[in-house]
């Protein structure tokens, strides 16, 4: 099963003359910046070391949230608020059952980029696959698959390297690996019969894995959770599954389930699931969206058939929401196997609708639940993630940057009557940044803004906000915060060729050349990449950039030695691949590798290395397209000096 990041890069290079997206006008880029720098500075005041300091207005989650915002504003990560923040989530993740907190860990160590931590967010991924509830939701506890002797001894290790006297470089006696981890005794190695331990996880990790794998071959826990637990649990679990956690059936599962409890008389969601489902709000449609999304993005095209009738949960006890439990059960839902696209153009309409009734009636007036702050984040995820300018035709930024800058405190909070004004703060800023934590999802979706505006990435995935930049901004060229495209293609001549299996590929159309392409990309044998090299400049327009995508998504199984031969290739479609596959493979030992292709004589390899190198690392030195050899120099200089101060660590 693809990993859907294969495709992202391609959606990552802002070069092209269509790139700039998400607009503002250019007198607001001052205001957002200014207000959040005034936020973050609220934030780390308020995360500060202090005595009596317990994460904020819903401890260490509230704390994850506002570490995540910082990050996105630039705090660097040794910053002490940051620091605190850390240390907090680092000890209550390992010692908790809440889904929210869970996933919030994940997300910001995640983000923090700390390799000691990557045991702790694999941990906590497990805790949320086995808290997944047979109707693809979640609860507010995922429960605890391991008993107290198991449990004790498992976070005991974690802490071993995650928390306790994190020493500054590895003892010289008995050194540990990237991992924070001394290597088990084979001895000690029980494996479940039946599984092999996923390879990436870490060991003891992988034993919890397979723990929890046995427990829900007799069924996942019952209930169907609730929407607002599940957007988080889905984002998180998705996150901990770039760390190596396998969850593909999970990630189908969560797709059924939003399918299944789709309204039918508003093709929006409510607070529940199907059994129970409720009116839809505006805020659990973009978490039913999302859903959609990143249920299916492991490629999964034949769905679970959704569970049927699942017990009733437990009333709320949602730290951001508390509703009313509805008394009547919605009418039959709109999704079924094969309608996903249906389905989301038809919660687009819905939203768009919601969004023209803001506009007009007034933000507030159409919260629906929890607060205005957690909607425009949930409308934010969802037009970042597909890459949506307008809603309904509606500037959604700009209509939140309206409701949202005037509403700023004076010392840069943004208070509300929900949450908190830690969390409600967090949540603007990571709305005024266009924080996208799921930018390695790629969805083929060829759907339109039902008001406007097609969905960028129709085959190539999303595109977003740019990262960050040397000096902290944001924006690619110009200035403007931009989101990336396809890079064009290199002008190379028309070729032909006589290998037969280049001349199917050329010949082929409608599902011939759907089928001859995937097995090219996934056949073994050098003459399939050949193939594909020698088809590119033959064909047009979509075919084209589809035979990009595969070549790129098939050097993704090649060793590093032999991506580094690729990227020193004499022919241009291969360099370029190769510096895309280095970043879907999320290589980050080939980022000097990377660099030295920003020197490329080819404007097309060193558009392809610098995406790579934004994916890998959060920064952008450049070059600018169709830069001179002196731009270019000075661009990897940049990126090097980059590299051996931070990036090395």
């Amino acid at each position: 099963m693809r990993c859907a990041r294969w495709t992202l890069v391609w959606a990552f290079s802002a070069f092209a003359a269509s790139a700039t997206a998400f607009p503002t006008r250019a007198a607001d880029e001052a205001q957002i910046s200014a207000a959040v720098a005034k936020g973050a500075a609220f934030l780390a005041k308020n995360q500060a070391p202090s005595p009596n300091y317990d994460g904020g207005s819903h401890g260490a989650g509230s704390a994850a949230l506002a570490g995540l915002a910082l990050l996105e504003a630039g705090t660097p990560p040794n910053d002490p608020a940051l620091q605190n923040i850390a240390r907090l989530v680092r000890e209550k993740c390992l010692t908790t059952e809440q889904t929210y907190l869970l996933s919030l860990a994940v997300l910001f160590l995640d983000r923090l980029g700390d390799p000691f931590d990557v045991p702790t967010i694999q941990y906590a991924g497990v805790r949320l696959y086995a808290g997944l509830t047979a109707f693809g939701g979640w609860t507010y506890n995922c429960g605890d698959q391991l008993g107290p002797v198991e449990e004790t001894r498992l976070r005991a290790l974690l802490q071993q390297s995650s928390l306790v006297g994190r020493p500054a470089s590895p003892p010289k006696k008995d050194p540990l690996p990237p991992s924070g981890f001394p290597t088990p005794k084979p001895a000690e190695k029980k494996e479940p019969a039946g599984e092999r331990p996923p390879s990436r996880l870490h060991p003891e990790v992988a034993r919890l894995y397979l723990l929890v794998r046995q427990s829900i071959r007799a069924g996942r826990p019952n209930g169907e959770g609730d929407n607002s637990n599940t957007q988080f649990g889905l984002i998180g679990l998705w996150v901990a599954s770039r760390h190596g956690l396998p969850a593909d059936d999970a990630f189908a599962l969560i797709e059924a389930r939003f399918l299944a409890s789709q309204n039918r008389a508003d093709a929006g969601w409510g607070y529940y699931g199907g059994a129970i489902g409720g009116s839809s709000t505006t805020a659990m449609t973009c978490a039913g969206l999302l859903g959609l999304a990143v249920g299916g993005g492991r490629g999964k095209e034949q769905l679970a058939e959704p569970p049927k009738d699942p017990k009733t949960p437990a009333g709320p006890n949602d730290p951001f929401n508390n509703p009313k439990k509805p008394e009547t059960a919605p009418a039959a839902p709109l999704g079924a196997n094969g309608a996903k696209k249906a389905a989301i153009e038809a919660a687009l309409t819905s939203l768009g609708r919601a969004l023209q009734a803001s506009k007009q009636g007034g933000l507030n007036g159409f919260v629906g639940l929890g607060n205005a702050y957690y909607m425009l984040w949930s409308i934010e995820r969802v037009a970042v993630a597909f890459s949506l300018e307008t809603i309904g035709g509606v500037d959604w930024y700009s209509m939140g940057c309206d409701f949202l800058l005037p509403a700023q405190g004076p010392d840069g909070s943004w208070t509300g009557n929900e949450y908190g004004t830690d969390v409600n703060t967090a949540f603007a800023i990571l709305f005024l940044l266009k924080s996208n934590f799921v930018r390695d999802l790629s969805r083929k979706l060829d759907v339109k803004d039902p008001g406007k505006t097609e969905l960028r990435g129709g085959g190539s995935g999303p595109t977003f906000a740019a990262p960050k930049t040397a000096n902290g901004s944001t924006g690619g060229e110009g200035g403007a915060k931009t989101v990336a495209t396809t890079p064009p293609a290199p002008n190379l001549p028309k070729v032909t060729s006589d290998d037969p299996t280049t001349e199917e590929l050329v010949a082929a159309t409608g599902t011939d050349w759907s089928a001859k392409l995937q097995s090219a990309r996934d056949s073994k044998g050098e003459k399939f990449t050949s193939a594909l090299v020698r088809t590119i400049p033959r064909v047009d327009g979509a075919k084209q950039k589809q035979a990009r995508d595969a070549l790129a998504e098939r050097l993704t199984r090649m060793t590093a030695g032999s991506l580094r031969m690729m990227l020193g290739d004499a022919d241009v479609e291969l360099r370029g691949a190769a510096c895309l596959a280095v970043a879907m493979k999320d290589d980050k030992a080939m980022i000097p590798d990377l660099i030295a292709k920003v020197t490329d004589p080819t404007d097309f390899v060193v558009r392809a290395a610098r995406a790579s190198l934004r994916a890998l690392t959060d920064q952008d030195f450049g070059p600018q397209s169709n830069a001179v050899g002196e731009a270019k120099a000075k661009a990897a200089t940049e990126w090097k000096k980059w590299y051996d101060e931070v990036g090395r660590r």
